[in-house]
């Protein structure tokens, strides 16, 4: 979502916190919710672009900020896999209201477009326009509640597991 904050508008994806004053915000904790109900104050003109990936709450606290003719992208819905009950969403009139168009997609239909990207993205990531951060756990004793902590919001970036040091 980096490499959109250097091409596209207002957008809101989860992740890593970057600069608000680019109008590309990322939040870290899906237990943020007390921000996403105050997304006015970081969002004055609404949210153009949101990349949804937790779903329930959060998804309808942003479909309620977004702009007119808004789009969203989903890859995922992590906030409700692990329930026995799913939550509904309960602002889907606004998709129609806001005329948002929102799509879902799987990462494995665009692997044929992995070189091109490389292409695009590698440039940036010298330059430092695009970082990544790693949330590390040591020892694979670590493994269950490593893994655990991806659905409950509480790594931030990419988890890895370091199972042995060479």
């Amino acid at each position: 979502m980096q490499l959109r904050s250097l091409i596209l508008p207002t957008v809101l994806a989860r992740g890593y916190p970057l600069a608000v004053e680019s109008r590309l915000l990322w939040y870290d904790r899906v237990e943020e919710y007390l921000f996403c109900f105050d997304f006015g104050r970081y969002f004055p003109e609404g949210i153009d672009i949101y990349f949804e990936n937790v779903g329930g709450k959060m998804l309808d606290a942003v479909l309620a900020n977004m702009r007119t003719l808004g789009r969203i992208a989903a890859c995922g819905m992590i906030s409700q896999y692990n329930l026995e009950k799913h939550e509904g969403v309960h602002n889907l009139t606004l998709i129609v209201w806001k005329q948002i168009r929102m799509q879902g997609f799987l990462a494995a239909s665009y692997y044929h477009l992995y070189p091109k990207f490389l292409e695009m993205a590698l440039p940036y990531i010298k330059q430092g326009k695009i970082v990544y951060v790693e949330d590390k756990a040591e020892g694979l004793e670590s493994g269950p509640t490593s893994l655990l902590s991806l659905f409950t919001g509480q790594n931030v970036g990419k988890k890895l597991l370091v199972v042995a040091r060479e």
